[in-house]
């Protein structure tokens, strides 16, 4: 369940710029992302993942080979790896923040 509306909102004074734009494209899946390039025809940037897949916020949380040794983080803050559940609780950015940095994603 939500912490708040918006729990962004705890992490205005808590998080650099950077972690909050990551956080933001997140949570609106506008940003870094191979399909967000594809879909505004982005063409000089990639739009699969290194793994070879079509990159999403999905993807990048949930199903990417090539990060699972470090997903136990949002396993922590989400068993089931819904999206909802980390993208939408103060505990859950946390984990997304720390996942970003150990798989050096959205950098």
């Amino acid at each position: 369940m939500a912490d708040h509306k918006n729990p962004l909102r705890y992490f205005l004074n808590e998080s650099s710029k950077n972690e909050l734009s990551k956080l933001v494209q997140l949570r609106t899946a506008k940003g870094a992302f191979g399909m967000f390039f594809k879909r505004f025809k982005i063409n000089n940037r990639p739009r699969q993942c290194e793994c070879g897949e079509e990159e999403d916020v999905k993807h990048l949380l949930c199903e990417c080979p090539v990060t699972e040794n470090h997903r136990q983080i949002l396993r922590d803050a989400s068993a089931t790896l819904d999206l909802k559940v980390p993208l939408d609780s103060k505990k859950g950015l946390k984990a997304v923040l720390a996942f970003l940095a150990k798989t050096l994603r959205l950098l």
